[in-house]
């Protein structure tokens, strides 16, 4: 289990379905960066709020992505930082 650190909150999250989703959590927890090697501390990811987090966190889960306007851009940034397809897709399939 992995905690990040975001918004002043912490939210938790599965490795292993991290790691199977995306290249960009594969190299932070299986490779050599430190947030592999630090246990239990809450990662920071000062980049993305929680709102959107919980929304990819959802779809790489569920495999269902809530899209709202007000999510939309967030979303479509953060699944590109994170290199999530789940998101990517979602969003190219609305255009």
């Amino acid at each position: 289990m992995c905690v990040f650190f975001l918004d002043g909150k912490q939210v938790g999250a599965h490795k292993c379905i991290l790691v199977s989703s995306s290249e960009y959590f594969r190299a932070m927890f299986c490779g050599d960066f430190s947030e592999g090697q630090q246990g239990q501390r809450p990662v920071a990811l000062p980049t993305v709020v929680e709102e959107d987090l919980a929304t990819i966190l959802l779809a790489v889960y569920g495999g269902k992505l809530l899209l709202t306007a007000a999510n939309m851009f967030g979303v479509l940034v953060a699944s590109h930082q994170f290199d999530l397809q789940v998101g990517l897709y979602h969003l190219m399939c609305l255009c």
